[in-house]
């Protein structure tokens, strides 16, 4: 299990080189206002998080996410780690692994993200795990489109990987805490 920790600690990791590995995850702190509000209700320090996919025939790295413009993409990870257009992106990034994925469950992974791609990001799914958050109730699955983590967890349920929750969603924290996670490090 990565260790839990609270904004100050993640400020003070140091930003080191993180040897990334495709399946790898990776988990954001954002500074924004819509951040700042995912991360009060989840009571967690993350308001984002993803898949890492490292394409060695092209020498990039890349991330599986799902984001509320754009639905399910894949973004270069220079778009988080370093300046475009004079800007980074508003917080921490740290980045984890988790022990149990093998290079099977890898491919598995990234086949089963692949095929998610262009899918829609649900904002209803938001407003619904907010709500089902304030009244204390879960749900069953997915209605209408992903969210940044259930779609990293429905990747790793896909390399036999299955996260734990309580409340039957997966928040970036469920992900952060799973017994099978560990911290890589910070990249930015």
């Amino acid at each position: 299990m990565a260790s839990p920790l609270s904004q100050a600690q993640i400020q003070a990791l140091p930003v080191t080189s993180v040897p990334l590995k495709t399946g790898d995850l990776f988990f954001c702190a954002g500074t924004s206002a819509e951040s700042r509000i995912i991360e009060d209700f989840t009571r967690s320090p993350w308001s984002h998080c993803g898949v890492v996919w490292v394409t060695a025939e092209v020498g990039h790295v890349l991330f599986l996410e799902a984001v509320d413009r754009y639905g399910v993409r894949l973004t270069p990870a220079s778009k988080y780690l370093t300046a475009v257009n004079g800007e980074l992106y508003d917080g921490p990034v740290l980045f984890a692994r988790s022990s149990t994925v093998t290079p099977a469950g890898t491919k598995a992974m990234i086949q089963f993200g692949c095929d998610q791609l262009t899918d829609p990001y649900s904002t209803r799914e938001i407003i619904r795990i907010g709500a089902r958050i304030a009244l204390g109730i879960g749900r069953a699955k997915p209605e209408d489109g992903w969210i940044c983590s259930e779609l990293a967890a429905a990747c790793l349920r896909s390399a036999g990987h299955v996260v734990a929750t309580e409340y039957g969603y997966v928040t970036p924290a469920d992900l952060w805490s799973d017994v099978a996670v560990s911290l890589l490090g910070r990249a930015a």
